[in-house]
């Protein structure tokens, strides 16, 4: 049973989470490409495995990205982060095509991870908090 204070994220990817128009990014914040769809699963422990769909590379970004192992791959959807992978290692692409700006576009690819790291949602600020609490003239609330 899960306890009521568990991070759904944390839940998630235990499980397995799958997220679609995502942002991926090394540390320092270079994005190094884009995909329709992408799915994680853990498998044991920490190890586990990362599906990509409909994935747009940069171009500086195709020989770290897929031939050797990136040090941590962060995930993000709608300007969120949502978790970091570290020691990545995609290993099996399908159709590759090359985009006129010089990117690189890619069917599917498979790849595996060493860790996964939740990122947990930022509480909201203490002033929202505080304004859910005035009262407004005249209300019964």
């Amino acid at each position: 049973m899960r306890a009521r204070g568990d991070n759904k994220m944390a839940v998630a990817a235990r499980r397995g989470a799958g997220y679609h128009h995502v942002t991926m990014t090394d540390a320092r914040g270079r994005v190094l490409a884009y995909a329709e769809a992408v799915g994680v699963r853990r498998l044991h422990g920490r190890e586990g495995t990362v599906g990509l769909r409909g994935i747009t590379v940069a171009p500086d970004a195709v020989g770290r990205l897929f031939s050797t192992h990136l040090p941590e791959l962060r995930i993000a959807t709608h300007g969120v982060t949502r978790m970091r992978l570290r020691e990545v290692r995609l290993a099996f692409v399908v159709g590759e095509e090359r985009v006129a700006t010089g990117e690189r576009a890619y069917s599917a690819a498979i790849g595996v991870f060493r860790s996964l790291v939740p990122i947990r949602p930022r509480p909201p600020h203490r002033k929202l908090l505080a304004m859910d609490r005035i009262r407004l003239h005249g209300s019964n609330r």
